[in-house]
């Protein structure tokens, strides 16, 4: 018989519920609890298990969270659980991967979680090295270096998500004074290569938001934000898959504005536990972060962006206003002619012009080119390839 749970989500969010389709069956306290959202990763799911399942640090759980697959991804999840009794198996609505994550929270046990996207993939080692250093500090956050998986070609792409020009001056061991108003810099806003002390994470009370994209800056960036300790090794634990079926590229700009309910969402998290000092340190970072979204925009979801930030920030506007006069002619060129995205998945090639997704399917053409309405060709089959 199966059992439901709540979940509880982030401030001002409402519950949500999520069954428990399979319960894992360990009898120890974990290590580690590795949570997993899975949404419509047939192709991927296999990889990304076997590199969890498989982890030299054998006291994990692993917790799979379905949101609402409408592939085999369920199946293979069930049939990894009949050979692993440390999985257990969520399933929910499609309600995406913050909401999904936040279900594994709720029943998570381990002394540690760590976060994995069901596309990518650890290094076998990942959690012994990063658990033993957590312990040997007392640290509530560890942090690693990730790379990126090409998809494509099958190639690593070296890609720091940390930021090295600050590790050399503050060494491995570090607190919020070590980096002072380098603290939001450190990394990148993700949270797959990083390992959180649980209780520390309840202390709190804090939640991933429903976010299509930036649903895990305000997770990051509020955890940076009140842990007393942490450590860092600069090593690559983690493998970001990069061109899937699965790209959010295509339809982030229609949801830029998602940078900014992160932010406020930070805000106001500093405030309530009255360490909103940090703010202006916080400002400068989600300065860059706006300034991402605006590069992926089109031109009509630039104008959409900028009215959205303008209304949500209020009095904070002219803060950030900048940010939108800087929407460079190349993006504006972008926006009205050519490629806003391009991806490719074997011999199908996805682009988006005008806002428009077309396909191309098994061109051979090697002299095959988009053009603008002036006949300029800009995009030749080779840079499709890139």
């Amino acid at each position: 018989m199966t059992k439901i749970i709540t979940v509880q989500n982030a401030d001002d969010e409402p519950t949500t519920q999520a069954e428990i389709v399979i319960q894992n069956k360990i009898d120890y306290i974990p290590k580690v609890s590795v949570i997993i959202p899975v949404y419509n990763v047939e192709q991927y799911l296999r990889e990304c298990l076997d590199s969890v399942i498989n982890q030299t640090l054998k006291e994990i759980e692993i917790i799979c969270i379905d949101d609402g697959s409408l592939d085999s991804s369920l199946e293979i999840l069930k049939e990894y659980a009949k050979k692993d009794n440390r999985i257990t198996i969520l399933k929910q609505q499609n309600l995406r991967a913050g909401i999904a994550r936040n279900a594994g929270l709720s029943v998570a046990k381990g002394e540690y979680l760590s976060f994995l996207d069901s596309d990518d993939f650890f290094e076998l080692n990942m959690h012994e090295e990063m658990y033993n250093k957590a312990k040997e500090n007392d640290v509530d956050i560890v942090m690693c270096n990730a790379d990126r998986y090409d998809n494509n070609t099958g190639k690593f792409i070296k890609k720091s998500s940390l930021n090295t020009n600050i590790l050399k001056n503050i060494g491995q061991y570090v607190t919020i004074s070590d980096l002072g108003e380098n603290l939001f810099e450190i990394q990148n806003p993700t949270v797959w290569n990083n390992l959180y002390r649980r209780h520390f994470i309840i202390k709190y009370k804090i939640f991933f938001q429903n976010l299509s994209s930036c649903n895990d800056v305000a997770f990051n960036r509020c955890t940076l934000s009140v842990a007393s300790q942490m450590y860092i090794i600069n090593k690559v634990f983690v493998h970001y898959r990069i061109n899937t079926q699965n790209s959010t590229t295509s339809y982030r700009g229609k949801n830029a504005i998602n940078i900014v309910l992160a932010y406020l969402y930070i805000k106001k998290f500093l405030y309530s536990n009255k360490i909103d000092w940090l703010s202006v340190f916080l400002q400068k970072i989600i300065k860059s972060h706006i300034n991402y979204e605006i590069k992926i925009c089109s031109l009509s979801e630039f104008h959409i962006f900028k009215a959205q930030a303008k209304f949500l920030l209020k009095d904070e506007w002219n803060v950030f206003k900048n940010c939108f006069n800087k929407k460079r002619i190349k993006y504006y060129i972008l926006g009205v002619f050519p490629i806003v995205t391009c991806k490719i998945n074997g011999n199908i090639t996805t682009i988006k012009i005008l806002g428009k997704l077309f396909q191309i399917n098994k061109y051979s053409d090697t002299s095959f080119h988009i053009k603008t309405f002036f006949g300029i060709s800009l995009f030749s089959k080779k840079y499709l390839n890139k």
